[in-house]
């Protein structure tokens, strides 16, 4: 009733037929709402009773193609929401007995962990009182110096690069008899004539690929300390860097092909051209110490197969199907004949999937299907499992038998619940119980084989730095700077496993390049030389 009738001068009448209608009014909206419970009732009975009849129907793909769209569609749609808005963390939730209790930690008188620097260099500098204030505020006697008595703090100063013009005077010698002319050797240098110092490129080449800082932010950076150089003369340099260590390059990829297990991925790249992109892609493969890239625009088969070139040892993936297609073709030989009758080196691996991309399918589909979550206990009960027994294991034989007896029971566990699933068809639940099936004896090839992980882990960190480098630097402008990229990414990702400053190893390896043309210098070989200079 509207509020402007209750007043006292309000005819008796008007208010009655105000009333009245108000109650009218009313009475609609509950006749309304009324109905509408009473039509949404009869159209979910009508739902329930669809849904009954196709279930005892033969004709599966209509019941399917039902609860497709009141579940799959529900499930991608949460999917699209984390993956937009939500955390990309694949961890999940401790329960109260599982939570890590961290270790107490030593904190400073400003509330913070002091971190040390022992590789920093050290500088002393003492501070005194000026001589107006060696006076006593007390007494006003004059202060005296407290011999080797400080209070002593440390803190860490920041020094800006510079850059200088070194003039080089190279000293020029006469024969005295025959009068023939001899010069001093200058510093090596990548480009004959040249002006920039091996030390300045080693620096460019590290900015770029180690801290992903492009050319052209890295000239403004220069700009700013006084130097003048443009985002085209920095790029010379690098491919001439490239040029002088290609042969180590070539050694880097037969290292990795040489060893008896190997991890391998891949990675969208873009190829920018003067209107518009080309999707091209990168190719990790890798082990424990050495890493190699290679982009090009294939994601092919025929790409694998030159990265691969006759691999025959154990190849760790995630299950794209391009390994799987290798994997089939290979003969114990490692060749096949082709159509004109020459022979094509083929690979020869044995394929081994990867258990973290099998739970990463049953951890998406856990927010929408509860049972996921008892997958996704049994994974984690494997990989707690798998670090015990590889910390309680003193040799590759103690660990294989190790793992038959803890892991095995684990992995049957999971067999018998894979096989007793029902899942929706292209819902994350059913693409994780497909990988399980189609993988199945790639991911249980670890119980046989102490050397295989259970996981292709090493290459999604090897990827890692290149994926960064490629949101700063959007791509590559050619093919030419694709191949300086991947060798690039290649050195340093090696320098980083074998625990070398990468900055120092180029430096080196470049000098030897120079002075001895298609010489072989590795990270590995420079990590040995500085631990015998230590020793």
């Amino acid at each position: 009733m509207p509020s402007d009738l209750l007043t006292p001068d309000t005819d008796p009448a008007t208010l009655h037929a105000a009333l009245r209608s108000a109650l009218h009014e009313k009475a609609v909206a509950e006749q309304k709402a009324e109905a509408l419970a009473e039509e949404v009732t009869v159209l979910l009975a009508r739902i329930s009773e669809l849904t009954t009849k196709l279930a005892r129907a033969t004709n599966r793909p209509a019941q399917m193609a039902l609860e497709l769209e009141l579940k799959v569609l529900q499930e991608r749609l949460s999917n699209h929401a984390t993956e937009r808005f939500g955390s990309t963390s694949e961890r999940r939730p401790r329960d109260k007995d599982g939570d890590a209790k961290a270790s107490p930690r030593k904190q400073s008188a400003h509330g913070g962990k002091r971190t040390d620097q022992p590789e920093l260099l050290r500088e002393e500098q003492v501070c005194l009182l000026e001589p107006a204030d060696c006076c006593c505020p007390s007494c006003g006697d004059g202060l005296r110096v407290m011999a080797n008595q400080f209070e002593t703090s440390e803190m860490v100063v920041s020094v800006q690069r510079e850059f200088r013009v070194l003039t080089e005077k190279r000293q020029k010698y006469r024969c005295g008899t025959c009068g023939h002319i001899d010069t001093a050797l200058g510093r090596p240098k990548l480009v004959p004539g040249g002006r920039y110092d091996l030390s300045f490129v080693a620096q460019v080449a590290i900015d770029k690929y180690l801290d992903h800082l492009p050319l052209e932010r890295q000239v403004r950076r220069m700009q700013r300390r006084g130097l003048k150089v443009t985002s085209q003369a920095l790029w010379d340099q690098l491919h001439a860097l490239y040029l002088v260590l290609l042969p180590t390059l070539l050694m880097l990829k037969a290292r990795v092909l040489a060893a008896p297990l190997v991890h391998a991925d891949e990675s969208p790249w873009r190829m920018m051209r003067r209107k518009g992109s080309d999707k091209w892609w990168l190719w990790a493969i890798c082990t424990a110490d050495t890493a190699f890239y290679a982009i090009g625009p294939s994601r092919g088969a025929d790409a694998a197969k030159d990265l691969l070139e006759g691999y025959d040892g154990i190849l760790v993936a995630d299950g794209y199907n391009v390994y799987g297609a290798l994997a089939q073709l290979r003969t114990r030989s490692g060749t096949q004949l082709d159509l004109d009758g020459g022979a094509e080196v083929l690979p020869d691996f044995s394929l081994v999937a990867c258990w973290m991309h099998a739970r990463r399918f049953f951890f998406k589909a856990s927010k929408s299907t509860p049972t996921a979550d008892e997958l996704l206990d049994l994974v984690a009960e494997l990989y707690r499992l798998d670090k015990a027994t590889r910390a309680e294991a003193s040799s590759p034989d103690q660990l294989h038998e190790l793992r038959q007896q803890h892991l095995r029971p684990v992995i049957d566990q999971i067999d018998a619940w894979r096989q007793a699933q029902r899942a929706l068809p292209r819902s994350q639940f059913d693409k994780g119980l497909n990988y399980l099936a189609t993988h199945w004896a790639g991911l249980t090839r670890f119980l046989d084989d102490p050397q295989i992980p259970l996981d292709n882990g090493d290459a999604e960190r090897a990827i890692r730095g290149p994926v960064v480098g490629r949101k700063n630097h959007q791509g590559s402008r050619s093919p030419r700077g694709a191949t300086v990229t991947a060798a690039m990414y290649s050195l340093v990702e090696t320098c980083r496993r074998v625990g070398v400053d990468p900055h120092a190893y180029l430096l080196e390896a470049a000098r030897r390049g120079i002075e001895t043309p298609g010489s072989v210098f590795l990270p590995h070989d420079f990590a040995a030389d500085t631990r015998d200079g230590r020793d």
